[in-house]
């Protein structure tokens, strides 16, 4: 299979893919941790969590915005991490699973941040997801001592039992880390994983567990080249880092697929110059666009990364950090009343909630 990735020209406005925005402050509480940044964020029913890497924690936020815990067992006894990585959250059982990866362990909590257990994995992994027959699909980028044996694949089917499939072979650039290099369809039951340097999707069967596939992503006008004075500075090795060979891409990540669209972001180089890009392909209108970074003409500030998406909504965040620099004169009303301006910016953060338009993701008549 073969996937069409137009590349993207500019910027784009946000009207013109999106009908609703929708702003979430969340508030800190005064002498309490607080966010700096995003590394990760979910959403266990109407609660949000943030991991920041930097301060080691998580963080739940109500519907409403309000700083309700946080999660802060650094150290290294059997209910407590030494650094978090990853975490996953079951909207069913309302359970917390937290993947420290200095300690090679998955740490289990309840939606109150309560222990409930925690099993060593003995493994080092950039990404992961939990099957519903509770196995774990880990996806290395590097490689590792596994009991008496070196595991040289990036995906990685992990069960009490240990190692039970493996999948993809590594390649030296595996190691420029992916941020969500991982996507799970529930519905189709198909488990999907980027390499960032290679043009490949790969979508491993969850059912059958051991069938691998390939969708082959086309990027871009056949022309596309490095400019030909920059192609030869660049060594064999460059040109493998920079893509497989046959587009100028790279860095394809930050992978969402669910029943209404497949995405991921990539970046490409033209004439020297780095493009970043968001690509969206919608299977039920046969549409698809790539928009390099997105700008928000309502509200003339630009977003530059999907965070996670909440049923039709695309989730973005605005930093403490990227609140001290934005023009507020130049923005709506409705931006403006979700900043509390008699607090300080450096305690507050702002999630965007953009849905797509029934036009473009649905198949019109």
């Amino acid at each position: 299979m073969e996937l069409q990735v137009p590349l993207g020209i500019g910027k784009a406005n946000v009207s013109e893919y999106f009908e609703e925005i929708e702003y979430l402050r969340l508030v800190g509480k005064d002498g309490q941790l607080y966010p700096t940044r995003v590394d990760q964020i979910e959403f266990l029913g109407d609660d949000v969590l943030i991991l920041d890497k930097s301060l080691n924690v998580i963080f739940m936020f109500d519907q409403n915005g309000n700083l309700t815990r946080v999660l802060d067992r650094k150290g290294g006894g059997p209910e407590e991490y030494l650094y978090l990585h990853r975490f996953l959250v079951d909207n069913i059982s309302g359970i917390i699973e937290v993947y420290d990866k200095v300690g090679q362990k998955i740490l289990t909590f309840d939606r109150n941040f309560n222990f409930i257990s925690s099993v060593r994995v003995n493994l080092f992994f950039q990404d992961f997801l939990k099957l519903n027959n509770g196995t774990y699909v880990f996806y290395l980028a590097q490689e590792n001592q596994y009991n008496d044996s070196i595991v040289k694949k990036n995906l990685v089917l992990w069960g009490k039992g240990g190692v039970k499939f493996t999948a993809i072979e590594q390649l030296p650039t595996d190691r420029f880390s992916l941020r969500r290099g991982l996507a799970f369809d529930v519905q189709a039951g198909k488990i999907f994983a980027s390499q960032a340097f290679n043009d490949t999707l790969y979508v491993l069967d969850a059912g059958k567990g051991d069938e691998l596939s390939k969708i082959l992503l086309d990027f871009g006008p056949a022309g596309l080249e490095v400019a030909s004075s920059d192609r030869q500075r660049l060594s064999l090795d460059d040109l493998r880092r920079l893509n497989s060979g046959k587009s100028y891409v790279y860095g394809v990540d930050d992978l969402f697929v669910n029943d209404l669209f497949t995405s991921f972001s990539f970046s490409y180089y033209d004439n020297g110059v780095s493009h970043a890009n968001q690509h969206f392909y919608f299977p039920q209108s046969s549409k698809a666009f790539t928009v390099n970074r997105i700008y928000n003409d309502i509200d003339a500030f630009n977003l530059f990364e999907i965070r996670q998406v909440k049923g039709e909504y695309l989730v973005f965040d605005l930093n403490p950090e990227y609140l001290t620099m934005i023009d507020y004169e130049k923005t709506s009303e409705k931006f403006r009343n979700t900043i509390d301006f008699s607090r300080s910016l450096e305690d507050q953060m702002v999630l965007v909630f953009l849905k797509f338009k029934s036009s473009i993701s649905k198949k019109e008549g």
